[in-house]
């Protein structure tokens, strides 16, 4: 009964785990773009919201989102350019970041209301591949723009 018992909770935990935000999936879409390029705003439709629970994933943030990030972007020549990463949707929405360097940040109401709004700045953060996630603060899934700029 044990090794039952023991597979059953390893295929329990490897579920749980594809539920967590993974960057090693990439995102549904891949662009790639310099900081000069960016001084124009980039706007994409998106879903936001979805099944997981962060707070599920040891992520001490509420919201939730897929385990695929929502778009991947590889990004070049940021040296001098603070990218301002931001959604804008009717539903209360969440913005979860993994930076070039593998650091993870995260958003749930910028200085507009209910909209995620995420700025990095630095090579280290920017020069590479960069993975978005869009999801909810509740669950609720609606459609907004995701909009990537950079302040020339």
């Amino acid at each position: 009964m044990k090794p039952l018992f023991l597979a059953a909770t390893l295929t329990l935990a490897a579920a749980a785990a594809q539920a967590c935000p993974d960057y090693r999936m990439g995102g549904d879409v891949d662009y790639g773009y310099t900081g000069d390029i960016l001084t124009h705003a980039r706007e994409y439709s998106v879903q936001v919201g979805t099944d997981y629970a962060l707070a599920s994933c040891g992520i001490q943030y509420p919201g939730y989102v897929s385990a695929a990030p929502t778009m991947s972007f590889r990004l070049a020549r940021m040296d001098h350019y603070p990218l301002e990463i931001r959604v804008e949707a009717p539903c209360d929405s969440v913005l979860l970041v993994n930076a070039a360097d593998g650091s993870w940040h995260y958003n749930d109401d910028g200085p507009y209301g209910h909209n995620p709004e995420i700025n990095l700045r630095g090579s280290a953060l920017l020069n590479g591949r960069v993975d978005i996630w869009v999801g909810s603060y509740d669950g609720q899934t609606c459609y907004g723009d995701l909009i990537l700029e950079t302040d020339g």
